[in-house]
């Protein structure tokens, strides 16, 4: 996580797996100091508390099925920090038997990524004007199985109107669906 800028790594606690605590990752690094009295805390995303704003990455990775990285934020007076996530997430449900490289999801109203606000401090409000996509990482390839192979990506909570999803296959194949319907995540 980056907490005001400066990087921690997390330390599940063994009884308590909602509980963790951090150590900086580069121990020389300075210790996060408070900005205006707060501190912000991120993980998958970047925020600036000084512009208020934030950017959710066009790419996010998935190195196995079923697995997913969702954008949180955590604004608090202390170093005790809860995080809220502030996208919903993106089940997508394929089978097959190709292996799957990558996974773009894009909408026609409003972007998946880019820079975002958090105007209720619980979800993202994605304030980039060029209806930014995602898309999803797949490193060398998940393959797809007849039964059914899940995929999540981390998208804001919102109405979708052509909501599209296209998948790249390893072997450069692809193909797609977009959504008649309005899709709300």
């Amino acid at each position: 996580i980056l907490i005001n800028g400066v990087a921690y790594v997390a330390t599940p606690d063994p009884s308590d797996a909602t509980k963790a605590t951090f150590a900086k990752k580069n121990a020389s690094d300075a210790d996060a100091q408070d900005i205006y009295g707060e501190y912000y805390a991120t993980y998958c995303c970047t925020f600036d508390p000084e512009m208020g704003e934030g950017t959710i990455p066009a790419t996010q990775v998935c190195t196995s099925a079923n697995m997913f990285s969702a954008p949180m934020v955590a604004i608090s007076g202390s170093t005790s920090l809860s995080f809220l996530n502030i996208c919903g997430l993106l089940e997508i449900n394929l089978k097959g038997t190709e292996t799957v490289s990558s996974i773009e999801v894009s909408a026609d109203n409003i972007g998946l990524s880019g820079k975002f606000t958090v105007p209720d401090g619980q979800s993202a409000t994605v304030i980039d004007d060029s209806k930014g996509s995602v898309t999803l990482d797949c490193g060398d390839g998940i393959a797809l199985t007849s039964e059914g192979t899940k995929f999540y990506v981390a998208v804001p909570a919102a109405e979708y109107t052509g909501l599209k999803v296209s998948v790249c296959a390893a072997d450069g194949s692809t193909w797609s669906r977009t959504a008649v319907n309005t899709a709300s995540v």
